[in-house]
């Protein structure tokens, strides 16, 4: 998604323990399963039933039969969450900039050629163009301190046994949201570059629940407003199995112990969190 390794959108994500997703989505929520394999191969376990204060996507892999769901988690919604605002990205390649737009505005794969090649035509206009999350971001969250407590009461699935030898597993637990973002357009040198907004707007097919605009006198600055809020990032622990007990446990990093708030900076947590070496997270 992004041209240069030291983005400063992406510093800023991984400084604060975030995995930033390469094009945001309104389904990524806590307590679904990211796998790692041992080639490096991300995968993401999305379910269509949605996962409010059941845990779906976790209890999918446990012995449903023997899950006490008192100790649950629930999912805290809407936590204001400062210090991201604001943050802008360098510059994205031509194929994200299309993709990043079709997905903010809720464009389906499946537009016609010329309107492909309309958008192509409206951001390769520009040599630059950054993003940026201008509006309030919020988190989702559960307790990794009362996860930890659930799963120690329940069995694992005997589907899944085998698959922990060859397999990483990761539980979200936290997702950062966002409904307002821009887009700027400028040239090398940084001046700016006015963008076609009737070829945009004509091709998202803007609705009540979606915006899409210029800045006021600022005709290189795309602004999109959504009604629903896009993830743009994530947290996930890992899942560790007990083979002699069979059981499932978030273990704790030797010798490190628990400072401060535990849903806060990763690295004062005594849990193995996931953070890739890449920029960003495509699922």
């Amino acid at each position: 998604m992004f041209n240069c390794q030291k983005d400063p959108l992406v510093e800023l994500f991984k400084k604060k323990g975030y995995n930033l997703i390469s094009v945001p989505k309104d389904d990524i929520q806590p307590f679904q399963l990211l796998t790692t394999s041992k080639t490096g191969f991300i995968e993401w376990f999305s379910f269509q039933k949605e996962v409010d204060e059941a845990g779906v996507s976790l209890d999918f892999m446990l012995d449903a039969e023997k899950i006490d769901t008192k100790y649950l988690p629930k999912i805290k919604k809407n936590r204001n969450i400062a210090g991201f605002q604001g943050a802008t990205s360098r510059s994205l390649s031509l194929t994200a900039r299309i993709e990043l737009f079709c997905n903010l505005c809720d464009i389906n794969d499946m537009l016609p050629p010329e309107q492909k090649i309309a958008l192509k035509t409206v951001f390769s206009a520009a040599e630059r163009l950054s993003f940026k999350v201008a509006g309030e971001p919020k988190e989702d969250y559960i307790s990794v301190e009362k996860l930890k407590s659930h799963i120690a009461r329940a069995t694992l699935n005997e589907n899944f046994k085998a698959r922990f030898e060859e397999t990483e597993y990761y539980i979200i637990t936290t997702v950062l949201k966002c409904k307002s973002f821009e887009m700027k357009a400028s040239d090398n040198n940084g001046k700016d570059i006015s963008l076609d907004i009737k070829t945009l707007q004509t091709i998202a097919k803007v609705d009540t629940n979606i915006a899409l605009k210029l800045m006021k006198d600022n005709s290189s600055l795309v602004s999109v407003e959504r009604n629903k809020a896009l993830t743009v990032a994530f947290k996930a622990v890992r899942l560790f199995y007990d083979k002699k007990a069979n059981k499932l446990s978030i273990k704790n990093k030797l010798g490190l112990k628990m400072r401060g708030n535990e849903e806060g900076n990763i690295n004062n947590s005594p849990y193995e969190y996931f953070m890739t070496e890449q920029a960003f997270v495509k699922l």
